[in-house]
């Protein structure tokens, strides 16, 4: 360990930090450690080593020799006690000025390390124990009385399986039910024992006028939009809401319910419900009013959550997980409303899931500066882990919100220009004010304000007529382009900064009357609150004033006076003389005030206290108070409710509503949830891939330039022209004719996907210039060019005309794999099954192009690594969703990131298998090395005869490696997992018992010999394609006017093809469309493969895929597995205009490909599974 110490402290002191190859060691030690502690700590140094503001941040020389000098390494064997022993040194500061920043910074630094966790959870055990649980004093006695429940609500809630949300927040502590329920009593975190009497505090308005009334508005310094507060609005609503008879009581619950929406009784609930059997909302409706007087972003944010409900409601109708809903819903009056509070309830769960994941992945993670920070890596209150004493660190013991935190939350002086007009208008709109523009703000009395609230405030009209900021319902809904006009807006205007002196005039009332509040309340002092949290009590001077006294001292000698001084992440900031100068005054006004630092109360001295600047760990910048606070506060709501802790389980929420309301860390966001809504609830005004959606809490601008000194690589990724509304809404056919026509016609009608194949290759055949954009782009569209004619071609000569012998290589792999991944029951002649699906029928197009094709390495043992015949599938099936099924936005930033890796490495597969690549001077490799890397399957020479032969008819003389490479890829690769959908799902159709005869004659005619064979199955299998289509549909984009159907497209505007309309055509396929038959020409399957060739162009499936259904129907007594395992685990859900079928993966998500099918092909058929 000395070693270790000494190793360290020299590099510390010379400023030489590590390469790859430096460990620690130790030597001196009784015990040897082993191997793995010293990687550790060379993740750790190596990790400093790349970072010097970390090294600043944590790496304080003195106090790290420190911790490892005096850690007690004799005989000490076990990594998380060294750690521990380190961490409790380290960690024993976070209290302490900026350490706990400082602390979130190593954390997001070094989140792949274990030192990182435990660091995280050394921080939430701190944060978590900064309020009492319970808490240990109320402003008024709150009743330990049980609510009354009717008998026939009890019947009902006790035969549910399922934990649900009250609606008033009882029962969310079980062993205390009325903690933290809606109607009790706020707690007291801190006992007021400062002995001023109220006499001797300054007049309220004489407090705003001197200390909070805004003298001029400053930028956020951190970049925070409107947004943000907009959205800050709804959870400090969702959890604050004081009686105005009785101000000891708070009228909602202490949980992150989502009461906004939702309500705080059972009235509240049932006005916003449907009641008719799917568990929606009504239309764009919410219960709590007091939001339609918030600047209007806070409502719209709102509808989208709202809509967010309906969308998984019907979502989890449309999977209907345990098979117990109907659809429609059931008529018997009873079961329809078990069904709609069902539905309801577990729909509000994965809401207020979702809800809780955008407060700690985008608002949390503003708060800390970590999208800013370009960081994915967040804070996680809900984890369970165990203390070192082993106990379990407790989770969903209940949550009461305190005065203090009431206080604390008053964020006025945030408000953004745009906001603070609105807020101004509003105010004398209610006030009645005759001269608007004369209006003194200075007559409002706190009466004055009451009697208006009473006769504005209090909606007369049921919530789905309720309407804000002069919108109007349409259908009963708000247009989506005005909600995300209000929203775009939001994201545009920079909010204003924390700051003394900062509240907008118009809102003078409501901080008297708070302050007056909180002096009912007898709040604790502003230094009693810092004491509680474990600051140091402030001396003298106002908050903040000290910091900045020494830090224009220490600059003095280094800067003149009105020299900007430049803080992290290249943020310019203000002047140092007028933040002294400002201070400066603030104190004075507030010592004449209050004449002793201990008498400032707790409301004035947090709005008047100077903020914290933005640097790594800081985001939000609120005054230095507010900023320690408000993460405990976010810890004590989220790690205290139990339903976002212990009972937020895939039980409760349903697998798929569990995957829902996870963090997508590579969706272009830095980890965050807000994105997603707004691509699944306003698609058509957040296009992907635009800033206004990945980056909403931050004002564009101000992201983009941050981004230039953050990853500087990843600025031309984004679109950050304020997005448009389309000029046209999308058009869809239906009809066959049309259909065909739009597929056909390439020129008219144009598909993305020739864009989105080159957007997967294109990091691989051309270098960014960061220097010339012009001659980048002229390359792109050269290289565009190049590649799209250079795989056709290779297309049209691999799968246009077959190699003759790849249907008896197809029906032997199918035999093989059928074999190889079979497993049976237990005893002797147990019965045999195998996942039809998983293991043969995806993991073909992967052997053929390993095998025959070359290039593409391939393990063959079963095991995890990335070469192994089911993760290459997988590969494909990323790449086949970006290029062909990409139809929302949500998921295109990680499909065309995954699609550009994968394409990479393939690339560089095939590449180096191309003769002549060791000579090439692009690889230092030669083939023969290149082949052995891959021995495990990829292996021999002779697999690469036929890669050898387009070698020297395409590319040879034509084309670099890696550009033939490029092309090879894009012509096999991104139809591979299409072929492998459409061979499933026509296995799929005829496994079925009814199926039997059509079973004999497909294998009758897949082996004929007899001319016409090959065309009379290929009916059979088009056939199953056209009543079970794959693909419901594809976007294309009109390049000139045009009619279809008698309605007139626009240039520029999208078209929807529905394929699966068009093959229930009446028209072309009769009266009934649905009934199958085989007798029909094969010109009036022209559709099927939706316009795509490759894999799905008809000589390669009318060469492969009779040989396959032979090999699989050919297995005696071939049938479905037991139960599910069965059949697809897939459902049908409304897509634009029309249905889609999609399916659901083991791991709960939703995919366009079905991921598994168990059939047994036993000697004898088992009766139970007889069909």
């Amino acid at each position: 360990m000395a070693s270790i110490s000494r190793s360290l402290s020299k590099r510390l002191s010379l400023g030489g930090w590590p390469n790859e190859k430096s460990a620690p060691s130790d030597t001196d030690s009784t015990h040897s450690h082993t191997h793995a502690h010293d990687k550790d700590w060379k993740d750790v140094i190596r990790l400093l080593a790349k970072d010097a503001k970390l090294r600043d941040d944590v790496c304080d020389p003195k106090a790290l020799l420190d911790a490892l000098e005096n850690a007690n390494t004799k005989g000490l064997d076990d990594r998380d006690l060294l750690v521990s022993n380190i961490l409790e040194r380290l960690g024993s500061k976070l209290n302490v000025g900026s350490q706990l920043e400082k602390a979130v910074h190593f954390m997001s630094a070094a989140k792949e390390l274990p030192i990182s966790q435990v660091l995280q959870q050394g921080a939430i055990n701190l944060l978590y124990k900064d309020l009492p649980h319970p808490p240990s004093a109320y402003l008024s006695l709150p009743s330990t009385e049980p609510r009354k429940i009717s008998e026939e609500e009890q019947a009902r809630e006790q035969a549910r399986i399922y934990a649900f949300r009250t609606a008033d927040g009882y029962n969310t502590n079980i062993l205390n039910p009325t903690m933290g329920q809606a109607g009790t009593p706020y707690a007291r975190s801190v006992p007021a024992i400062n002995f001023c009497p109220k006499a001797g505090l300054p007049d309220p308005g004489l407090v705003f006028d001197s200390l909070l009334k805004r003298d001029e508005y400053k930028p956020h310094p951190g970049g925070i939009s409107a947004l943000f507060f907009a959205f800050a609005d709804l959870v400090i609503h969702s959890i604050f809401n004081t009686d105005h008879f009785d101000g000891t009581l708070n009228n909602t619950s202490s949980y992150l319910d989502l009461s906004v929406l939702y309500g705080n009784s059972e009235k509240d609930v049932n006005s916003v419900r449907r009641n008719d059997g799917t568990g929606r909302l009504l239309d764009d409706v919410f219960a709590d009013p007091r939001l339609l007087f918030m600047p209007p972003a806070s409502c719209a944010l709102l509808i989208l959550l709202n809509r967010n409900h309906n969308y998984i409601a019907q979502r989890i109708l449309d999977i209907n997980e345990n098979g117990n809903y109907q659809n429609p819903p059931p008529t018997d009056e009873k079961a329809r409303k078990d069904q709609d509070d069902e539905i309801f309830h577990r729909s509000r769960l994965v809401n207020c899931g979702y809800f809780m994941k955008i407060i700690l992945g985008d608002y949390v993670g503003a708060i800390l500066g970590l999208v800013r920070d370009g960081s994915d890596w967040r804070l996680d209150p809900l984890s369970t882990y165990r203390g070192l004493d082993h106990d379990l660190v407790p989770t969903g013991q209940g949550n009461v919100v305190s005065v203090e935190f009431n206080l604390l939350y008053r964020w006025h002086a945030t408000l953004s220009e745009p906001d603070t007009k609105w807020t101004t208008n509003m105010l004398k709109g209610i006030f009645d004010a005759d001269d608007a523009e004369d209006f003194d703000f200075k007559n409002v009395t706190p009466n004055t304000f009451k009697l208006a609230a009473h006769k504005y405030l209090i909606p007369s009209k049921p919530v789905q007529e309720w309407e804000f900021n002069g919108l109007k319902r349409v259908d009963g809904r708000f247009r989506d382009e005005d909600l995300a006009k209000i929203l775009l807006d939001a994201t545009e205007a920079r909010a204003s900064a924390f700051k003394a002196r900062g509240i907008p005039e118009a809102l003078r009332v409501i901080e008297v009357m708070a302050i007056n509040q909180s002096r009912n309340w007898g709040a604790c002092s502003l230094n009693e609150f810092r004491k509680f949290l474990g600051l140091k009590r402030e001396t003298k001077r106002l908050p903040g004033l000290r910091e900045f006294a020494n830090l224009y001292l220490q600059h003095t000698n280094r800067f003149r006076l009105g020299t900007v001084i430049k803080i992290s992440l290249s943020v310019t900031f203000l002047y140092l003389k007028d933040v002294v100068q400002s201070l400066t005054a603030t104190q004075k006004t507030a010592e004449a005030l209050y004449r002793d630092i201990d008498n400032l109360e707790l409301h004035v001295g947090l709005q008047a206290e100077e903020p914290k600047q933005p640097r790594p760990g800081a985001g939000l910048c609120p005054g230095y108070t507010i900023s320690r606070a408000i993460l405990a506060d976010a810890v004590a709501l989220t790690r205290g409710d139990r339903f976002m802790t212990v009972d937020f389980t895939p039980h409760n929420l349903t697998s798929w509503g569990f995957q829902d309301c996870q963090y997508d860390t590579k969706d272009g966001s830095y980890g965050g949830m807000l994105t997603k809504l707004l691509f699944r609830t306003l698609p058509d005004y957040y296009p992907r891939g635009s800033a206004y959606a990945h980056f909403p809490f931050l004002e564009p601008k101000f992201m983009k330039e941050n981004l230039k000194n953050v990853d500087a690589s990843a600025v031309s990724k984004y679109t950050w022209d304020r997005p448009k509304a389309p000029l046209y809404p999308t058009a869809t056919v239906y009809t066959f004719g049309e259909v065909q026509r739009v597929l056909s016609d390439k020129t008219a009608y144009l598909s993305a996907s020739d864009g989105r194949l080159f957007e997967a290759v294109k990091p691989t055949l051309l270098r960014k210039s960061e220097t010339d954009e012009a001659k980048y782009g002229r390359d792109s569209d050269a290289a565009s060019i190049r590649l799209l004619s250079g795989a056709g071609d290779l297309s049209k000569h691999i799968f246009k005309k077959p190699d003759a012998g790849v249907a008896s290589y197809f029906a032997e792999k199918t035999r093989t794999l059928m074999k190889d991944k079979s497993f049976s029951t237990s005893g002797n002649g147990g019965e045999k099954y195998v996942d039809v699906v998983k293991d043969v029928i995806n993991l073909l197009p992967a052997y053929w192009l390993s095998e025959k094709i070359g290039g593409f390495p391939l393990k063959k043992e079963e095991d995890d690594s990335d070469l192994s015949d089911v993760k290459i599938y997988e590969k494909f099936a990323d790449i086949a969703s970006y290029v062909y099924l990409n139809f929302g936005h949500e998921n295109d930033w990680r499909l065309r990131e995954e699609s550009q890796e994968h394409c990479q490495r393939f690339i560089d597969w095939v590449a180096s298998a191309l003769p002549g690549w060791g000579l090439s001077g692009h690889h230092s490799l030669t083939r023969r090395f290149s082949l052995k890397a891959f021995s495990h399957g990829f292996g021999h020479s002779d697999n690469n005869v036929f890669l050898d032969k387009l070698w020297r008819d395409f590319g040879k003389g034509k084309s670099t490696h890696h550009e033939f490479a490029a092309h090879v890829v894009a012509a096999v690769v991104p139809t591979a997992a299409l072929y492998s959908q459409a061979v499933a799902t026509v296995v799929n159709y005829y496994l079925d018992g009814s199926q039997q005869d059509a079973r004999e004659a497909i294998i009758k005619l897949a082996d004929s010999k007899e001319q016409g064979a090959k065309d009379e199955v290929m009916k059979y299998i088009y056939e199953a394609l056209r009543l079970d289509p794959p693909v419901a549909g594809v976007y294309r984009t009109a390049t000139k006017d045009d009619v279809l159907a008698g309605v007139r497209v626009n240039a520029g505007q999208t078209v929807f093809a529905s394929v699966a309309d068009a093959c229930l055509d009446a028209s072309l396929f009769g009266d009934e469309p649905s009934v199958a038959s085989y007798q029909r020409s094969l010109k009036d399957y022209s559709i099927t493969n939706f316009g795509v060739e490759g894999f799905l162009a008809p000589e390669f499936l009318s060469a492969t895929v009779p040989a396959v259904l032979s090999a699989i129907f050919n297995h005696k007594n071939l049938q479905r597995g037991p139960s599910q395992s069965g059949v697809f685990t897939r459902h049908v859900t409304a897509f634009v205009s029309i249905t889609m079928t999609q399916y659901l993966t083991h791991k709960g998500l939703v995919s366009q490909y079905p991921d598994s099918l168990i059939v047994g092909a036993a000697s004898d058929r088992p009766k139970q599974f007889a069909q």
